[in-house]
């Protein structure tokens, strides 16, 4: 029997984490054009200038830095997974499964 785990799962899961990570991108820029919108020529002050300082220097590093380390991290993962279970030890294991003991 195959292996469940197959080299288009990971390149499925990987799609999946580009396509999250330009979904992410395209909600950063979105908002970005919000805040800067509304802290423009609409609302000035110290709450403007407070929340336009939460925003650069909490929301843009989670929704920029923060998902790339984590997409590097899946796909670093991913990557892993297919080398050592797919590249590797399945093919180890169907070498020992059908030659046991080393005898042919």
């Amino acid at each position: 029997m195959a292996s469940i785990l197959t080299y288009a799962n990971i390149a499925d899961a990987i799609s999946a984490v580009e396509a999250y990570e330009q979904t992410s991108s395209g909600i950063y820029e979105s908002f970005q054009g919000t805040m800067s919108n509304l802290t423009g020529a609409n609302w000035n002050g110290d709450g403007s200038d407070g929340c336009m300082h939460f925003f650069n220097s909490t929301v843009t590093p989670a929704l920029t830095e923060g998902v790339g380390s984590m997409s590097k991290a899946i796909k670093d993962i991913l990557s892993s997974i297919q080398d050592t279970l797919l590249d590797q030890l399945d093919p180890q294991l169907g070498e020992a499964n059908q030659n046991p003991g080393g005898a042919e």
